[in-house]
């Protein structure tokens, strides 16, 4: 009597089975697993197939999410505010031109409310390269918005301050950046505001940004006293 296909998947181990009803190969080499349902044998591959199935058949289950970190949402939350504000800080200087960039208005700003400062330190307080601060203060010159000299103190030394054209430059723009930061606040609450308001001086004291008597956001106060420029 010719051995029927059940039969053989009797005389098979656990693991040989398992391997039979994954690959569908049964006696006649086609998908046993599928079509040996209907016929002698089936129910053992079917049988097959599910203890393979439940192993190694199922994808396990994605675990939720994680919930966001604090420390990530803040950051988040800064960056979006950030974003708005560099977009105030572009419109003021967009009726400038190419004539200054922002990083060429932040040099200006920074010897604004400092006051004439060596190239130096000018290039420390920008965070940027000497040779960077050097070649900006090159470009400012030829515009006329600040003026170089050397220091008495040490004929090597270079010390920049800011010229009347670059003082006016810095008071307009200002006065547009805080005109659209203010229409900005306005649409807050009370409570919003004395939020912002403690959220921001935090924020500009960790990074290092020197907060006059009367913070201006637009990073100026045109009416803040500028400091002694002599030598």
């Amino acid at each position: 009597m010719p051995a029927r296909p059940g039969d053989r998947l009797r005389s098979l181990s656990v693991s040989e089975r398992n391997e039979a009803a994954i690959t569908g190969v049964g006696d006649n080499g086609v998908g046993a697993a599928t079509t040996g349902a209907s016929g002698t044998g089936g129910e053992d591959v079917a049988a097959g197939a599910t203890a393979v199935s439940g192993t190694t058949g199922q994808q396990s289950p994605v675990p939720p999410a994680e919930p966001a970190d604090e420390g990530d949402l803040l950051v988040d939350a800064v960056l979006t505010a950030t974003r708005a504000l560099v977009g105030v800080a572009a419109r003021s200087l967009a009726p400038l031109g190419e004539d200054v960039t922002l990083p060429q208005f932040r040099a200006l700003v920074v010897l604004s409310t400092q006051g004439g400062q060596r190239l130096a330190e000018l290039a420390q307080t920008l965070r940027v390269d000497p040779s960077t601060a050097t070649r900006m203060c090159d470009r400012l010159v030829r515009k006329e918005l600040v003026h170089r000299r050397r220091t008495s103190d040490d004929r090597r030394g270079v010390r920049i301050s800011l010229a009347p054209a670059g003082r006016e430059l810095v008071d307009q723009v200002t006065r547009r950046r805080r005109a659209e930061i203010g229409s900005i606040l306005a649409k807050l609450d009370p409570d919003s505001c004395d939020a912002v308001l403690s959220a921001m001086e935090a924020f500009a004291k960790a990074a290092g940004e020197p907060m006059p008597d009367e913070w201006a956001l637009g990073w100026a106060t045109p009416t803040q006293p500028i400091a002694d420029e002599s030598d």
